[in-house]
C-alpha cells in the first residue's frame, strides 16, 4: 500500500479512516489472495479525484514486489 499511496498522493491528500487512522486504500483481491489489479483511493477533499483523473488518466503503475 506505501507504493500506491505515494504514488496518489501527488494529486492531493489522502483520507483517513478514522478507526484505525490509516490512509484509506483497499486493494481488490482475487479468491487466492493475489491482487486483481483493481484498487480504492479515498482523498480528503473531492477536487483530489479530478486531479487523479487529469494527471493519472492513461498511465500505467505495476508495482514491483
Amino acid at each position: 500500500k506505501k507504493m500506491i499511496s505515494g504514488y496518489f498522493k501527488k494529486c492531493g491528500i489522502l483520507k483517513l479512516d478514522p478507526v484505525t487512522g490509516e490512509e484509506s486504500i483497499k486493494l481488490y483481491l482475487d479468491e487466492s489472495g493475489e491482487p486483481k489489479g483493481d484498487a480504492r483511493i479515498g482523498f480528503a477533499k473531492a477536487e483530489s479525484v479530478d486531479t487523479a483523473v487529469a494527471m493519472l488518466d492513461g498511465s500505467y503503475f505495476r508495482p514491483e514486489f
